[in-house]
C-alpha cells in the first residue's frame, strides 16, 4: 500500500517541530536529528513558515560598511543603535535605514 504524500509531509513536520522543541535550532541540526534530507527540511520550513530561531539581526553603517553590528535579539540591537523596535522591524522589511544603519535579518544555515 502506498503512503499518502500529505501524510508523509505531516510526519516530517511533526518530527521537525519535535526536534526544534528539544533544542535543535538550525536547519542542519534539524536535518541531522530527524534523519530528513537538508533540502527537504529547508523546503518544509519555508513552505509552512515554521518559526525557527536560526537568524540574527544585522546593522551595517551607512557611510562605513566595515562597521557591522549583529545580535541574536532585536532588543539588544535596539539598545545598541538607540532606535525603537518598530522602526527596526519596518526597516528590515523594506531595506531601509535607521539612525544611519542599514537593517537586515540574516538567516543562519
Amino acid at each position: 500500500m502506498k503512503q499518502d504524500p500529505k501524510q508523509g509531509e505531516r510526519e516530517d513536520i511533526k518530527a521537525i517541530r519535535q526536534a526544534h522543541k528539544h533544542g535543535k535550532h538550525t536547519l542542519r541540526e534539524l536535518a541531522d536529528s530527524t534523519a530528513i534530507e537538508l533540502n527537504r527540511v529547508k523546503d518544509l520550513v519555508h513552505k509552512y513558515s515554521l518559526p525557527l530561531t536560526n537568524d540574527y539581526w544585522r546593522a551595517e553603517k551607512y557611510n562605513n560598511p566595515d562597521e557591522v553590528i549583529a545580535y541574536q535579539t532585536l532588543t539588544r540591537l535596539c539598545k545598541r543603535i538607540d532606535a525603537p523596535e518598530f522602526s527596526i522591524r519596518q526597516a528590515s522589511m523594506s531595506n531601509g535605514i535607521v539612525n544611519g544603519y542599514y537593517i537586515s535579518r540574516v538567516p543562519k544555515v
